[in-house]
């Protein structure tokens, strides 16, 4: 079974959540997210985290903590508990797909004009050619490359050589199963994963849910303690 809990970007956490929030966190975690100059981008980062947490409670495992967690730079971030867990952000959308007994990855984007200027190193000739024909190709290729990427860990300098088609991608001599996701209408979402077709459990958390979920409930009575 794969879990997948999400939530609108709606709002900002409030600086003072946000300063008791990283205090629950590996230092290296709580540093970088600390030195973010974009309030969006760490409040969708703490929302996955929170998403996270949640979902890791769902499944029954009893005393997680963030420390468990590791974001080693240039490598996927892991759990020492028997977990496999990716974590996705876009302008709208913060979703997290956790599992017990699968190797996965999510990626979501907001769909826009504006192309990655990483073309050339992701996308082959033929990729390229497709892309061409639209603003959704390439979306639709970037994003099943990305959520393939994440699962592997293998970072941007491997996506060039995932091969994906409309359902399957291949890499090295792996195979990955693609699976689109309605996370927003404005969204390109896919999960990768081993199952050509998976148990996903989705449950989707307005804003105001997320401030009342896990450490971050304790975090705001805290801070008007």
């Amino acid at each position: 079974m794969i879990l997948l809990n999400y939530t609108s970007l709606d709002g900002l956490l409030p600086h003072s959540a946000v300063r008791l929030f990283l205090q629950n966190l590996p230092l290296n975690k709580a540093q970088s997210l600390s030195r973010l100059v974009d309030d969006k981008q760490r409040t969708a980062s703490i929302l996955g985290l929170v998403l996270l947490k949640n979902a890791v409670q769902q499944l029954d495992i009893r005393d997680f903590s963030y420390h468990q967690l590791n974001f080693s730079p240039n490598r996927k971030p892991s759990s020492s508990t028997n977990i496999e867990f990716n974590i996705t952000h876009s302008d709208n959308v913060v979703a997290c797909a956790v599992s017990q007994k699968s190797a996965l990855g999510i990626d979501s984007e907001t769909m826009e004009h504006n192309h990655n200027p990483l073309l050339r190193h992701v996308f082959n000739e033929t990729e390229l050619q497709q892309i061409d024909d639209g603003t959704q190709n390439f979306f639709n290729l970037w994003v099943k490359k990305e959520a393939v990427a994440k699962a592997i860990g293998c970072g941007v300098t491997g996506m060039k050589h995932i091969q994906v088609d409309q359902h399957t991608a291949h890499y090295q001599n792996q195979l990955w199963y693609l699976h689109q996701l309605a996370l927003h209408d404005n969204d390109v979402s896919y999960l990768a994963c081993k199952q050509p077709v998976p148990d996903v459990k989705a449950h989707h958390y307005s804003f105001s849910d997320c401030l009342n979920l896990c450490t971050i409930k304790n975090v705001l009575s805290q801070s008007h303690g």
